[in-house]
């Protein structure tokens, strides 16, 4: 002989009788019958397509639009099976802007973008007075470009002049 107490699990004629719980089972019955159908149909548009007897691209657009149809008939069946729905919104607040150091930074970052260029150019500045130093002093494989440019300037001066005095 079994007796129920208050911390025993209610009996099943209970939860018959309520109707949140016939209605959860009725939309998931009819969950399962759903999804039935929706994989037989496109099981039909994937022998269509591989049948050759019908369009192979109609036949894809079939069966995605019903995978979308099944998918809301689904959604809403769960949602009526479980019998509740959360509704969660994400709200960002933008943070105020601050003027002053927005200025700031952007004085900060000219200066960085001006300061790595002089050092690029200064740098190779560097490099070329090097190795006119090592040219002149006589080691080989390297250029004496200050030269080479201070000569090729010189003969363009040189032709510019003789072609003004021509000219005239």
């Amino acid at each position: 002989m079994t007796h129920k107490t208050a911390t025993s699990e209610p009996d099943s004629s209970a939860l018959e009788a309520d109707p949140a719980t016939v209605i959860r089972r009725a939309a998931a019955e009819q969950l399962s019958a759903q999804l039935g159908v929706g994989t037989a149909l496109i099981a039909q548009c994937d022998g269509w397509a591989r049948s050759g007897k019908r369009d192979r691209v109609e036949s894809a657009a079939v069966a995605a639009r019903l995978m979308l149809a099944s998918a809301g008939v689904a959604k809403t069946l769960i949602l009526a099976a479980l019998g509740e729905t959360r509704h969660r919104t994400i709200t960002e607040t933008p943070s105020p802007v601050d003027r002053e150091r927005e200025a700031r930074r952007t004085v900060l970052q000219d200066r960085l973008k001006r300061t790595e260029t002089q050092q690029k150019v200064w740098g190779r500045l560097n490099e070329i007075v090097e190795n006119s130093i090592r040219a002149r002093m006589g080691e080989t494989g390297v250029e004496d470009r200050i030269a080479r440019v201070l000569r090729d300037n010189e003969k363009t001066l040189e032709r510019t002049k003789r072609d003004i005095a021509e000219d005239d």
